[in-house]
């Protein structure tokens, strides 16, 4: 066999343990990690995330709790989006957890409602086309009676060292 990472977390009922060959992934690579606990509801708890890529948490259909709880993940787009394919029973808790990103967290299901609570969201326009939007927090056009609501929470909003890039967020 070979050499392996692993990561044990807490269950309810015990505690249980992820492990992958140590050699499988490589700086880059896009990774999901699926888990029919997590894919109809469930909690992402003490994690890192550094995507490298478009999303570092994609809720879509089917997760209708979902709660990030101490979380530091960042992503070159959408650091927590709720897809358009969310139900609109989505209900998302962001708690304790520092967000990095363009367009941080992003919601564009209708009905979608985001709570976020004692968080870090760094916004930080890095990207490379001109009139590109970014937002700390997004409500999508598509997001119609969806909501974001924040507390104890610091937003903060940064612009890339191109002052000649474009800004409507």
């Amino acid at each position: 066999p070979c050499a392996v990472v692993q990561k044990e977390y807490a269950l309810e009922y015990g505690t249980a343990t992820i492990e992958i060959h140590k050699d499988a992934i490589t700086p880059g690579m896009k990774v999901v990690l699926l888990d029919d606990l997590i894919a109809t509801g469930g909690t992402i708890k003490n994690l890192t995330i550094d995507a490298k890529g478009e999303r570092a948490i994609n809720i879509i259909k089917n997760a209708t709790n979902v709660t990030i709880d101490n979380v530091t993940a960042t992503a070159a787009n959408y650091t927590v989006n709720v897809a358009s394919s969310a139900p609109e029973a989505v209900v998302a808790i962001i708690n304790g957890s520092t967000l990095n990103g363009l367009c941080t967290v992003n919601v564009a299901a209708a009905g979608a409602n985001v709570a976020i609570a004692n968080s870090t969201i760094n916004c930080n326009d890095n990207n490379t086309t001109a009139g590109e939007a970014y937002a700390a927090l997004c409500l999508n056009k598509a997001a119609v009676g969806a909501s974001i609501i924040a507390t104890g929470t610091t937003v903060k909003v940064t612009e890339g060292s191109d002052s000649t890039k474009g800004r409507n967020g």
